[in-house]
């Protein structure tokens, strides 16, 4: 994603056009909750990602990997990937961490590709963090402002959560022993979000991140004090339109469904196969055994059929090669073979 948003549109020259835009189009929604907003006191993450289907479709690898040094991680990824990419990282140092991607930001600025890039930082990170402080060190460490995010970060070892929000020029770290943070692509930083970024849709309910930004908010008052795995994995699933006011599957829900959406709102591209392509879902306990909940397929279990949908949608019948079926998938624990953390 650094490659094709940012390094590309800085060195494409009259290709440029041809790399991934900025846009207000989702990538994935997030939760991190601890202390009293929770079940029990101890830490609830969840994540679901958003991308093309066409992509999402290969993520379903659930990688536990001991490196001769460091701390052991598992994490959700795609063969061949270095860093999770799906957003989820578990690590024997008691650190679970999602983020969510900033929408909006322009790659062809203030990049500098002579840095690290983001899935090199996110890795060491994950392999050498000790808590919290030291993974918002090594991110910040020679940052490129490549793939700018939103990092949601829970230390069992303390009960405390963070939220980090990375740019390129600023950086913000917000961090509490109660209560919660969310993801939905928008940058809560002002600085951020109107100093390098161009259009988040933060505070516009029509578009899919300013109808999560509420939607989050209603749900997580909500469930406060309740959160659990079973309430987490039925937020994830949640299609409730903040915008439309009813319950009904969209491009502006928690569990995203663009291919569903004519998108007559905003300026996403009406019915596209993108959207919410998994579920993932830790405690603190399960951070500590180095296991999660997780979904393959949307998080709210809806299947894809792609005949079905190339029947209704021919506009995207040149991906009828590249579109395989999801069909509905329960939620299941991954406990990845006990190892020893180095």
């Amino acid at each position: 994603m650094e490659l094709t948003g940012y390094w590309w549109p800085k060195h494409a020259g009259r290709y440029a056009a041809l790399a991934s835009p900025p846009s207000q189009g989702s990538h994935c929604s997030a939760f991190i909750a601890t202390g009293g907003a929770t079940a029990d006191g101890s830490i609830v993450m969840a994540h679901t990602s958003f991308t093309d289907f066409w992509q999402g479709q290969f993520e379903n690898v659930i990688l536990d990997l001991t490196p001769d040094e460091g701390h052991r991680i598992v994490m959700q990824t795609t063969p061949g990937w270095i860093a999770s990419m799906t957003d989820f990282w578990l690590t024997g140092a008691g650190l679970a961490i999602s983020e969510t991607t900033i929408s909006g930001y322009d790659g062809s600025k203030g990049y500098d590709e002579n840095r690290a890039p983001e899935f090199v930082r996110a890795r060491t990170a994950a392999q050498y963090a000790r808590d919290i402080d030291d993974w918002v060190e090594i991110l910040n460490t020679d940052n490129n402002g490549g793939y700018a995010c939103s990092w949601l970060i829970g230390d069992i070892n303390t009960g405390e959560i963070a939220c980090h929000e990375q740019g390129l020029l600023y950086q913000s770290l917000s961090r509490k022993a109660d209560g919660y943070f969310w993801g939905d692509n928008a940058p809560k930083d002002p600085r951020i979000r109107n100093l390098e970024c161009g259009a988040t849709g933060f505070d516009d309910v029509r578009s899919p991140n300013g109808a999560r930004e509420v939607r989050w908010q209603q749900l997580l008052a909500e469930h406060e004090g309740r959160i659990d795995t079973d309430s987490a994995q039925r937020m994830l699933g949640d299609t409730f339109d903040p915008y439309l006011g009813r319950d009904q599957p969209s491009a502006r829900t928690i569990c995203a469904h663009y291919d569903a959406d004519p998108c007559q709102f905003n300026d996403v591209t009406a019915f596209s196969p993108h959207g919410s392509v998994d579920g993932k879902v830790v405690t603190s306990a399960d951070v500590e055994s180095m296991s999660l909940w997780a979904r393959f397929g949307r998080a709210d279990g809806a299947e894809f059929v792609a005949e079905d949908f190339l029947r209704t949608h021919p506009q995207w019948n040149w991906q009828r090669d590249c579109l395989q079926d999801r069909p509905r998938q329960p939620w299941t624990r991954f406990r990845p073979e006990a190892a020893p953390d180095s």
